[in-house]
């Protein structure tokens, strides 16, 4: 029994005036001696300097084995190079386990964190960089690594990268990046920023990305943000530009975010996601450059649940967590991703998507309550998108609408949409009004909801080639409606997943293939078309080595591989002789995903013998899933063997 005073205005946002605590809102009481009431629990009062302790086991707490951190920071490694921390445990510290710190007469290169466990500290790894300029080009902190390693339970970040300069980073006043070529890879971040001391306590904050590739990291448990990325640097060729950009005008960018998971976010929070990126007003810091987000998983985000169950309002506004947020920004190659079991939106644009590059091709929304939603009317201030297109992606058992569309004058140029799969979408009337497969607005309050894909084709210039019906996907129930099961379907194709296969475009943009060029990305496309979705249907098994040459009597081995590495069945191989003179084997004979079989082929003629040049065609045939394949390889046999240029078209496929 009491009464809490709150010092300062609590609001449902920043500045807005409306009230943020009201029935049903969670907080918590803190720090009040009344509370030590739990063996464990410990209560420091601060005007006496003594600690009260409530010890986890009867006795004397002169005779417990106690821990108190007294340092603040483990590792600083400011204004230092080639540094290299490997295999460590770095834990109880009340401030940064590993920093950077540097000012504008200082720099850091190639320091590396590797195979560590970092636990239990305020922050986990700090880089922060100022700049000046008249400070020199290497003045940078540059090739910083953090790679195979654990960070949980920190206070507030697990990793924070911030680059600043003069004017409060003034994008007029910028001249380099401060944080150049970082590689975070193959990390477990986790349980981030629960004790926070700043408002949006996300779990990973990177400020003016440049030259990052964040790549097979798990991030999960955290409080806000996954990961989110605050702002470009912009510095317009005329005053005020502030859409369709050249590439020269976006300073800061080339940043791959590619086959990460991200669950379990925004726990304390709404209105955020899993992977967020963030830009600011206009016009120079909302459009990013050669930004890949490729492969990457973002499920289970649910934003602040427990007073929304309790209010029994699981719709978008009662939840309020999304899987991939932008917002105010754009500048995008969005691709072969998967948002599923998200509260709100799977892949929400918000405000600025308008005035750049936007490419979202071949990705899953799944069980949200809208899979796509491209809205924020107020800022569409310009006739349509700059370039924004939505192409063979799957919408599929969406509450509301699989996509939804807003725009404050019903101007939609240059944006488009098609070959899209919608499924199952529109099944909750009680998150929204009339619900359906997509809905788009006309202007303030004139919202049309489309219940099927001939409405969508009748009403509106989209998906001339969208297809609609079940995907067939490899382990996926519609029904399926519990958010909180922990359930995780597999949206790979089957042999019944026809309505998916060379269904999509018949290319992709050039610009998507010059990023998976320049970021060395093995992407592999069979058949007349593009599937839609995710991934490829079926499998493909590739020769690494194609074409080889052997004189009478000798030994030829091929190495195979099977693809995509997370193919959900087992693949048999079979193989027969094209000729009596060859004996062949593969082993082994069963592959799963990313696995490599070695194919041997003997000749049986005597070793020097004149024979005549053969050349033989060897077929293999590769079966799994409902599915077979044929692969092949080829051998000259008593030949030569030449070798000529291949001369192909820049950005075929």
């Amino acid at each position: 029994a009491g009464r809490v005073t709150i010092d300062e205005p609590a609001e449902m946002d920043y500045g807005s005036g409306e009230p943020g605590l009201g029935w049903g809102s969670k907080y918590y009481v803190e720090n009040h001696p009344a509370l030590l009431d739990t063996p464990g629990e410990w209560w420091y009062d601060a005007e006496t300097g003594r600690l009260y302790l409530w010890p986890p086991s009867p006795g004397s707490p002169a005779d417990q084995p106690l821990e108190i951190s007294r340092y603040d920071t483990a590792f600083d490694l400011t204004n230092r190079s080639y540094i290299a921390l490997d295999g460590l445990t770095i834990q109880f510290f009340n401030g940064t386990a590993c920093m950077v710190d540097n000012w504008y007469t200082q720099k850091a290169h190639g320091n590396s964190v590797r195979n560590a466990t970092i636990r239990y500290a305020n922050q986990g790894v700090v880089l922060a960089q100022r700049t000046s300029q008249d400070s020199p080009a290497d003045n940078v902190i540059d090739g910083f690594v953090l790679e195979n390693s654990e960070i949980g339970y920190m206070d507030t970040y697990g990793l924070l990268i911030s680059s600043w300069w003069e004017d409060n980073a003034d994008p007029a006043a910028w001249r380099r990046a401060g944080v150049v070529n970082t590689v975070v890879r193959g990390n477990e971040l986790h349980h981030l920023a629960f004790r926070s001391d700043k408002n949006g306590p996300v779990g990973s904050a990177i400020w003016f990305p440049d030259t990052l590739r964040f790549e097979n990291n798990y991030v999960h448990h955290i409080a806000h943000n996954g990961l989110v990325l605050h702002r470009s640097v912009i510095q317009p060729t005329q005053a005020g530009k502030a859409y369709d950009l050249a590439p020269d005008e976006i300073k800061t960018g080339n940043i791959l975010i590619l086959n990460n998971t991200f669950e379990y976010a925004c726990l304390l929070g709404a209105d955020c996601g899993g992977l967020k990126f963030s830009g600011a007003d206009r016009p120079s810091t909302h459009v990013f450059r050669d930004v890949l987000i490729m492969g990457n998983v973002s499920r289970n985000n649910f934003g602040w649940s427990y007073a929304a169950e309790k209010r029994g309002d699981l719709s978008d506004s009662g939840m309020g967590a999304h899987g991939f947020y932008f917002d105010r920004c754009s500048g995008f190659h969005v691709y072969r991703n998967i948002a599923y079991n998200n509260s709100s939106i799977g892949f929400k644009f918000s405000g600025f998507w308008r005035d750049g590059d936007l490419l979202v091709y071949n990705n899953i929304a799944a069980n949200a309550v809208f899979g796509f939603k491209m809205d924020d009317r107020e800022n569409d201030d310009h006739d349509g998108s700059v370039n924004t297109q939505l192409v063979n992606n799957i919408m599929v058992n969406n509450q509301g609408y699989g996509l939804l569309l807003g725009s404050d004058d019903g101007r939609y140029g240059n944006l488009t949409i098609d070959h899209n799969l919608y499924y199952s979408n529109g099944w909750n009337t009680l998150a929204v009004w009339d619900p359906g497969q997509m809905a788009v607005y006309e202007g303030w309050g004139a919202k049309k909801s489309y219940h099927s894909l001939a409405e969508i084709r009748d009403n509106t210039p989209w998906e001339s080639h969208g297809v609609e019906g079940d995907p067939h996907f490899w382990a996926y129930d519609p029904s399926d409606t519990d958010p909180f099961d922990d359930s995780w379907p597999d949206f790979h194709p089957t042999g019944s997943s026809q309505i998916l296969v060379d269904a999509g475009s018949e290319t992709l943009p050039a610009s998507l293939v010059a990023l998976l060029d320049a970021y060395g990305i093995e992407d592999t496309i069979w058949g007349d078309a593009i599937d839609i979705g995710r991934y490829e249907n079926g499998f493909t098994l590739v020769p690494l080595q194609s074409v080889q040459a052997v004189g009478p009597g000798g030994t030829a081995r091929y190495t195979l591989q099977l693809l995509p590495a997370d193919l959900p069945y087992e693949v048999t191989l079979e193989v027969a002789s094209p000729s009596p003179d060859l004996i062949i084997r593969v082993t082994p004979v069963t592959l799963t995903g990313g696995g490599l079989a070695t194919l041997t082929v003997i000749d049986t003629h005597s070793d020097g013998e004149s024979i005549p040049p053969s050349w033989q065609t060897i077929p293999i045939v590769a079966s799994g899933g409902g599915i077979t394949q044929t692969a092949q390889v080829n051998l000259l046999v008593g030949g030569h063997q030449s070798f000529m240029p291949i001369v192909t078209r820049a950005g075929s496929q």
